[in-house]
């Protein structure tokens, strides 16, 4: 049995309009929140998801979605292809390139 290499492939956005070049995560926030909303950390705290479509709001950030939108569509997929295990997601513009870093962990 051969077992699959694992290859991770990342699809970065394009620039889009109101979106600066590496926008961070409390711009993002901030844009996303009203001033009430961004003091209630069940709301606008990294790990709540307010529109709860099952992805918190650091990865929202991250896989570029809107937290109060629900948008399910923006969670990494994991697909075979012959002999390769593919890890496909979006990410935010510039995140990678200006020093933000993404983690794959795997156990058995």
């Amino acid at each position: 049995m051969h077992t699959p290499t694992l290859k991770i492939v990342s699809a970065l956005l394009a620039v889009l309009a109101n979106l600066t070049f590496a926008q961070s995560y409390s711009t993002w926030r901030t844009n996303e929140f009203t001033s009430a909303e961004r003091t209630d950390p069940e709301i606008s705290g990294p790990l709540a998801d307010p529109d709860r479509d099952g992805i918190i709001n650091l990865h929202e950030y991250l896989f570029v979605g809107t937290a109060k939108t629900p948008d399910s569509g923006i969670a990494p997929t994991l697909e075979l292809y012959d002999d390769t295990l593919a890890l496909t997601y979006r990410e935010r513009h510039g995140f990678t390139t200006n020093g933000g870093q993404v983690n794959l962990e795997v156990s058995d």
